[in-house]
């Protein structure tokens, strides 16, 4: 089986897709498919990009000032068939985006089932943010482009029914996003933690979707003493406002911005934190709940997010992304004692350990493709 998977980016400031694209690929690899991994490289060697493992070449389709239209990813993707094969599959990830619309279109012209991962692209609210230019694309050449695929991959089932709401009737596969077990702890909770503090950690994209002005007014209210808030992630034009309204609200110590974290520093943060939160208006997954799930951290979560079974699981708190139900939750939370949130986190780590495998969604993925080349029965959970 010849694969290629494509994604705008691998660089880590991508988010969530730029991770478990790259090692969806590398899982495929390793069930036995030959497998290419299509992105757009930086020019620059200071991105902190996520490689995937040495047996899948990575296909640079990075367009440059005078390129026209499809030629160069037509030769990219080319020349990487002369090496390999032709790709009998192309998984792609993401819309609305000219790389994702390139990759397409050379599937749909050459005959290349495609599949298209929307990665939350399709969800109420994420079509509601710059609506006008996304109806505009809608109009010109997205819909046109989704009718066409050979079907869908979703993370979950709210986003499948978020497919099926705009009329497309292809295959879906609902298969979630993988978690890997964390390394083993260097340091304990303890020997991490600031003696003043409880933590609870925001980890994601600073992005208007993310909840994160809502947060901040319930903590506002909660003003949980003895606990800290830390927000860490790349910038994507939130930051000044956010910086700002944390000053306004006068929130001194017990609110921080990190910016960035990766490698050791965000395992020491996942490690230290007692409370995850996932505040967002829309996430297809959110990659980063099932994460802080596998290191023993319960979760809150919104409604936005596909997450009500933390609440049912008894590993966190499933609430409306409004300040009034977070400042509730964050309430609940924060008088917990550290042995019950402990306790919460070890039923979550064992449920993520059970339903959000690699290997076993890789091997559902792998079968979903050579059904749809004809091979074999509807595989499980295909709607």
């Amino acid at each position: 089986m010849r694969v290629m998977l494509s994604v705008p980016s691998i660089d880590s400031s991508y988010g969530g897709p730029a991770r478990s694209v790259t090692q969806l690929a590398s899982e495929l690899a390793s069930c036995g498919a030959q497998v290419g991994l299509a992105t757009s490289l930086p020019d620059s060697s200071s991105h902190s990009l996520v490689p995937p493992t040495p047996d899948v070449p990575v296909i640079n389709l990075r367009t440059r000032p005078g390129d026209i239209l499809m030629r160069r990813v037509s030769r990219a993707i080319d020349s990487h068939a002369a090496r390999v094969g032709a790709a009998q599959i192309i998984h792609d990830n993401g819309i609305w985006s000219l790389f994702n619309a390139k990759v397409a279109s050379y599937a749909l012209r050459n005959g290349i089932p495609l599949i298209c991962s929307p990665r939350g692209m399709l969800e109420p609210w994420a079509l509601a943010h710059h609506g006008t230019r996304k109806r505009i694309a809608w109009l010109t050449y997205q819909r046109s482009i989704l009718k066409q695929a050979s079907a869908f991959h979703a993370t979950s089932q709210e986003e499948a029914c978020a497919i099926r709401a705009l009329g497309f009737a292809q295959p879906i596969l609902v298969a979630p996003i993988g978690v890997y077990a964390p390394p083993p702890r260097s340091q304990a909770r303890e020997s991490l933690a600031d003696p003043r503090y409880r933590v609870m950690l925001f980890m994601s994209r600073i992005h208007e979707k993310k909840g994160l002005m809502p947060l901040l007014e319930a903590w506002n209210r909660v003003r949980p003493r003895g606990w800290q808030l830390k927000i860490a992630g790349y910038d994507d034009g939130l930051a000044p406002l956010l910086m700002s309204r944390m000053e306004n609200l006068r929130l001194g110590d017990s609110v921080v911005y990190l910016g960035p974290v990766e490698g050791q520093r965000k395992e020491d943060l996942l490690t230290e934190a007692e409370v995850f939160v996932l505040p967002s208006f829309s996430e297809n997954f959110g990659i980063v709940v099932p994460e802080a799930l596998m290191r023993g951290c319960p979760v809150i979560a919104t409604r936005g997010t596909p997450w009500e079974a933390v609440a049912k699981v008894g590993c966190g708190w499933w609430v409306a992304a409004t300040s009034n139900e977070l400042a509730s939750a964050i309430e609940l939370a924060t008088s917990r004692t550290p042995a019950e949130l402990s306790g919460m986190g070890a039923i979550g780590r064992s449920w993520v350990e059970l339903e959000f495998s690699w290997p076993s969604i890789a091997a559902r993925t792998l079968t979903f493709y050579e059904w749809l080349l004809g091979a074999g029965a509807r595989p499980e959970g295909v709607v």
